[in-house]
């Protein structure tokens, strides 16, 4: 019985440690990159890769698609790290009587058997995002080789390493042929672009909403209104240890479950919105808003729910 009460204090212990254990989760860095000595993770090689398969997506677009020029690209980066760990002792403590023989049974066994158990589980989350935007005026002038301020040398010439996670190819290029798909085929494409509500209809067949000069026309619009390209990667690393021993007065810790594990999940989430220049600006002082607003609304709704 010593021992028993021995290892109840001894697990007693060590929930009140674990309990005390969490601490904010260090953010995984991107592979490929290393993190700052201050724990910080850099984030110029996804502006970099970001930048350079957006020009190399964009720098082939035939000039029929004018209004294309005036797209821009809203670019959503989120890294999240998610850490638990969990203790669950368990134990039965045994005390066996002395056997007894009958003429009917034979020879019974007695005992009596008392469980016990608990259990902590802590649980740790980090999230960071960044939203940037950026024009493709502004991409094609940085990176084009016979632009006058082409500043391809900060961008190492856009030979960036195919490594993994978001150092790796976004597959961008590939996206935008694909969407762009309906509108080829010149009379015979599936989208074509569309008249303004309020301005003439489009009578000729070959109508491409477009000036002689190759400027968008303001009585028309894209028939495209935005491309998404959202890419996730996530790592989940695990660990635990189930001991079990069997002794005279006591019995632990019970095989069905776990007795500590610990976790870790790291996900890299990038999300690319083309559109117009002016909508993509007003997409992303939206969704700022909407980050920093959210925070009150949930201790609103928490404070609602306490009253009740």
């Amino acid at each position: 019985m010593r021992i028993a009460h021995f290892f109840s204090v001894a697990a007693s212990c060590a929930l009140v440690g674990l309990g005390g254990c969490t601490t904010v989760p260090a953010l995984s860095p991107i592979n490929g990159t290393e993190a700052l000595e201050d724990g910080g993770i850099p984030i110029n090689e996804v502006v970099k890769r970001v930048k350079c398969e957006i020009y190399d997506a964009t720098r082939d677009i035939p000039k029929e698609y004018a209004w294309f020029e005036t797209w821009g690209a809203n670019v959503d980066l989120d890294l999240i790290a998610n850490e638990s760990s969990s203790i669950t002792p368990s134990i039965a403590v045994l005390d066996p009587f002395t056997q007894i023989r009958t003429a009917t049974l034979g020879t019974f066994s007695r005992g009596f058997s008392l469980g016990l158990g608990g259990g902590v589980v802590t649980t740790a989350s980090r999230t960071e995002s960044v939203s940037f935007s950026m024009n493709f005026a502004e991409v094609h002038e940085q990176l084009n080789p016979a632009s006058r301020i082409n500043r391809r040398a900060a961008f190492d010439d856009c030979n960036l390493p195919k490594g993994r996670d978001l150092n790796s190819d976004l597959g961008l290029r590939q996206w935008i042929k694909s969407v762009l798909g309906p509108l080829e085929g010149g009379k015979r494409a599936l989208l074509s672009p569309q008249p303004k509500q309020g301005t003439r209809r489009a009578a000729p067949p070959a109508f491409t909403c477009r000036q002689r000069s190759g400027v968008p026309s303001s009585d028309c619009e894209a028939p495209l209104k935005s491309i998404t390209h959202s890419i996730e990667f996530s790592v989940v690393k695990s660990a635990n240890v189930s001991p079990s021993w069997t002794l005279v007065y006591f019995k632990g810790h019970n095989g069905n479950s776990s007795f500590a594990s610990a976790g870790r999940t790291d996900t890299h989430r990038l999300k690319i919105t083309l559109g117009p220049s002016a909508e993509t600006r007003t997409n992303a002082s939206t969704q700022q808003s909407l980050r920093e607003i959210a925070p009150a609304i949930s201790n609103a709704v928490g404070q609602t729910l306490g009253a009740r």
